[in-house]
């Protein structure tokens, strides 16, 4: 299998990542960067997505790479039938959003109108939210005056928002993968996030073994609608109203700081998740 990997010259896990992918046999890396302005093969030699796209059976993209240009190389590698190797380009329109209780907006109007498109919106949702852009997540909102300091600035200037609910109550998280640990699908522990001086840590749940069965049950359904990820992140708030899924994400890199804390709890290292994912690849 040909693997063409396009990364950004400022990635500091390159030599991880090469590492990484010379343990697995019958698989070829190619590389590709990013300098800035336009993609390179390993020699310097200037090449376009139609090169890439012809000699490559799937890829991996750097995401340190600038976000336009990343959609730009999944929109033309996928319509090409080269697939990424964690499975089809993520685009928010493919989050599971059937149970995620978010409210979003994207907004391009005069400040004018954004002014009254964020006073209607605060009045709409329930409070308190978190302002996301890009990979960025502002502190608690609790005030529209918050909210336009966070949100009017990024739509000013054409930029999507999300803004997210944040309920009070128990925080939980886990990942499944595909074909990983001898099953179809193996589903990490459910681990509670507990904030400590230092930091964020996991820690088991206290949940009742019930109440995580019924959790652990419910991701597996949501992730059996989407075949194209072999792997899924997600972020929960458990309450007494019921169960929120705040964030779902496919993995999309394989290094240490990238991957969620729930596979280093459990020792999922990259070398076994790049096998899974390979997998799932070579299965579809």
């Amino acid at each position: 299998m040909r693997i063409a990997f396009v990364y950004s010259l400022n990635n500091q896990s390159l030599s991880q990542i090469k590492e990484l992918f010379l343990c697995v046999p019958n698989m070829q890396l190619l590389e590709y960067y990013f300098d800035g302005k336009k993609l390179l093969n390993a020699q310097g030699i200037h090449v376009t997505l139609h090169d890439i796209a012809r000699g490559s059976d799937a890829y991996l993209l750097d995401s340190r790479i600038p976000t336009q240009i990343q959609e730009n190389i999944h929109q033309y590698l996928n319509m090409q039938g080269v697939q990424h190797i964690f499975g089809k380009a993520y685009e928010k329109k493919d989050a599971p959003h059937d149970f995620l209780l978010a409210k979003s907006m994207g907004v391009h109007a005069s400040n004018e109108d954004l002014e009254r498109a964020l006073a209607n919106l605060w009045t709409n949702i329930s409070h308190p939210i978190r302002v996301r852009r890009e990979e960025k997540i502002s502190e608690e909102i609790s005030s529209i005056h918050e909210l336009r300091r966070h949100a009017l600035p990024s739509l000013s200037q054409g930029e999507n928002i999300e803004c997210v609910y944040q309920p009070k109550g128990r925080k939980l998280t886990c990942t499944m993968v595909r074909n990983a640990r001898g099953k179809k699908v193996y589903t990490t522990p459910l681990f509670e996030k507990i904030t400590h001086p230092s930091g964020v840590k996991l820690s088991s749940s206290s949940l009742s073994q019930q109440v995580k069965e019924s959790i652990i049950t419910k991701l597996e359904t949501l992730f059996s609608h989407y075949p194209t990820f072999p792997t899924l992140h997600v972020e929960l708030t458990h309450t007494p109203k019921g169960l929120y899924l705040m964030h779902a994400v496919p993995v999309r890199d394989f290094t240490h700081e990238v991957i969620p804390d729930t596979l280093h709890a459990i020792g999922m290292l990259p070398r076994e998740l790049l096998t899974a994912c390979l997998t799932s690849l070579s299965t579809k």
